[in-house]
C-alpha cells in the first residue's frame, strides 16, 4: 500500500468518526429537546385545566348567586300572596320574577350539566371535582322541588348530571 491510500484512509476513518461523534450529539440533543417540549405541553395541559376548572367554577358560582338575587326579590311578593295582599302590580311583578327565576334555575342546572359532562370526559381533574360539587350535585338531583321536572331519569336533558350523581351515590356499583 503507498502512503496516499494510508492518509486517504485515515483521513476517511476520522471523517467518519467525526460523523458518528456528531450523530450521536444531534440524538442526544434532539432526546433532550423531546423531553423539554413534552414537559412544556405537560404544563401548559395543566395550566389549560386548571383554567378550565375556574371558568367552570365561575360559571356555577354566577348563576347559583343569579337564582339567590331573584329568590331575595321574590319571597315577598309570595309572602304577599299567601297572606292576600298582593297588589295587581305586585301579581304582574311576581308572575315576571317566577319566569326570570325558572330561567335562572335552569341557567344554573345548565352549568352543573357542562361541568359533570367535562367530568365525565376526563376534561377536569375528577377527584377534586368529586370533592366540590358531590354534595352540591346530590342535593340538586334530589331536590323535591325540582326532582320531577329537571331529574326524571326518562325524560331529563340533564344526562350528565344524573350519570355523575349514580356513580357517585350507587352503592350497588
Amino acid at each position: 500500500m503507498d502512503k496516499t491510500s494510508i492518509i486517504i484512509s485515515c483521513v476517511s476513518a476520522f471523517i467518519a468518526l467525526g460523523s458518528l461523534i456528531v450523530a450521536i450529539i444531534a440524538l442526544i440533543k434532539s432526546n433532550v429537546f423531546a423531553k423539554n417540549s413534552l414537559n412544556k405541553s405537560e404544563v401548559q395541559n395543566l395550566i389549560s385545566m386548571g383554567n378550565l376548572e375556574l371558568s367552570t367554577s365561575e360559571r356555577i358560582s354566577n348563576t347559583r348567586d343569579k337564582v339567590g338575587d331573584i329568590t331575595i326579590i321574590i319571597l315577598p311578593l309570595i309572602s304577599k300572596k299567601k297572606s292576600g295582599t298582593l297588589t295587581e302590580d305586585e301579581e304582574h311583578t311576581l308572575e315576571a320574577q317566577t319566569k326570570v327565576l325558572d330561567s335562572a334555575i335552569e341557567n344554573n342546572i345548565n352549568a352543573y350539566e357542562e361541568a359533570c359532562s367535562k367530568y365525565i370526559d376526563g376534561k377536569i381533574d375528577k377527584d377534586r371535582f368529586k370533592k366540590s360539587y358531590n354534595t352540591e350535585i346530590r342535593q340538586l338531583v334530589e331536590n323535591s322541588n325540582l326532582n320531577s321536572t329537571y331529574f326524571n331519569p326518562l325524560t331529563s336533558k340533564f344526562k350528565a348530571i344524573l350519570k355523575v350523581y349514580d356513580e357517585w351515590n350507587n352503592l350497588e356499583k
